[in-house]
């Protein structure tokens, strides 16, 4: 995520780039869905595979869903936190300019 220092040391956050790194986490959630469908158990159809082979491969690629699963839960946490990082510094940043006007205003 883009999250950058100022020359007086403040976090600034460009919400563009904060943008292009959910594309980005997106894409590769899409690219998780591709290769849990190529683990789809369905494509053990042979019927040359013996049975504790079989067996095994279905083990492993329900495993490896779960940790699909698990990455793509990630992803989504990862989108929620820039988004509410993003939204944070939104508030933040009118908070700021309502007091600055306020101050200008008193004067």
């Amino acid at each position: 995520m883009a999250g950058l220092m100022d020359s007086n040391g403040q976090i600034v956050i460009n919400e563009l780039e904060a943008e292009a790194d959910i594309r980005k986490i997106i894409a590769a959630k899409q690219r998780l869905a591709e290769v849990r469908n190529m683990l789809n158990p369905s494509k053990l159809d042979d019927e040359h595979m013996l049975g504790s082979v079989r067996s095994a491969l279905e083990e492993k690629l329900a495993k490896m869903n779960r940790d699909l699963d698990k990455y793509e839960r990630s992803c989504d946490s990862v989108i929620k936190y820039i988004r509410s990082t993003i939204d944070k510094y939104k508030r933040i940043d009118r908070e700021y300019k309502r007091k600055a006007q306020s101050l200008k205003g008193g004067r």
